[in-house]
């Protein structure tokens, strides 16, 4: 979340969250670095999400891989990554971050782990000049943290954004990177011997604004296909279909596609979002 300072002169907004990723559970790492799901060495995660309607031209980007180092299947092993994040808000902003990740996991009962993690790195904001208005660019330091509990079955997270607090100046004007609190569940469980349910729960709460809730059911079918939804509160659902492609020598590919439709008062049927994720792991 981007505030304006007081004491400067107002311009266009630059406020909003870096994560608006419908699929948010594809990727936790975005804002939770400890989280942690014991399984694999690699994993790389890419997504795009872009709108469509009277808000055409803004789109969210990222690149994100993590890496195990030591012996997942001992009692304490660390986790490394990386994440590149750039979204287009239009013609005239642009917003970029740039980490590097740390996380130790330690197994604490039978099934049982706690994880701890830090991110450190950059936030760039870059406002496009016009005719009348001068553009700029700048770029600060910034990090976020958090903890991740996991215990057969269920996973719960907790994380905190932007906690250096950091300030932009990119055209003689003050924004400030406000700090966000981020707490998350997940519990999955067995319809069948083929078919497990995938629950995923998201609150958000960003300075200044009400908290946001997403609840995600998703089903898994024969480790190949996924199907589910993403309801969004005040905001929309959105439909989601994906698929597992398995090769047991050169890890996993999977791709996730989704539809948001909009139920906000003020936004139109074209007024909806499309996106797509790709993973790889092994």
């Amino acid at each position: 979340m981007l505030s304006f300072l007081p004491g400067q002169v107002k311009s266009q907004s630059v406020g909003g969250s870096f994560l608006t990723f419908d699929q948010f559970f594809q990727n936790y790492a975005m804002f939770n670095p400890a989280s942690e799901d014991t399984s694999g060495k690699f994993k790389l995660r890419i997504g795009n999400s872009a709108l469509y309607g009277l808000f055409e031209g803004v789109n969210r980007r990222y690149l994100d891989l993590d890496f195990k180092p030591e012996n997942r299947k001992s009692l304490s092993y660390s986790k490394i990554g990386a994440l590149v994040q750039t979204n287009n808000d239009g013609p005239f902003i642009k917003r970029s971050r740039y980490y590097g990740r740390y996380s130790r996991t330690i197994a604490i009962g039978r099934e049982q782990y706690v994880s701890l993690g830090v991110a450190l790195g950059a936030v760039s904001l870059t406002l496009s000049g016009s005719q009348s208005v001068g553009g700029g660019t700048s770029t600060v330091f910034d990090g976020y943290a958090g903890m991740w509990y996991h215990w057969k079955k269920l996973k719960l997270g907790a994380s905190v954004e932007q906690f250096t607090q950091s300030v932009l100046t990119p055209i003689q004007q003050n924004f400030k990177l406000e700090p966000v609190l981020n707490f998350n569940g997940i519990y999955s469980f067995d319809i069948s011997p083929r078919i497990t349910m995938y629950n995923h729960l998201y609150f958000r709460k960003e300075y200044q604004n009400a908290g946001s809730f997403e609840y995600a059911p998703v089903l898994l079918m024969a480790e190949v296909i996924e199907a589910g939804a993403n309801f969004k509160f005040k905001r929309g659902i959105a439909i989601m279909l994906g698929i597992n492609a398995h090769t047991l020598d050169y890890g996993t590919i999977s791709f996730m596609g989704s539809f948001l439709i909009s139920t906000r008062q003020l936004s139109t049927s074209a007024d909806n979002k499309f996106e797509i994720t790709a993973r790889y792991s092994f």
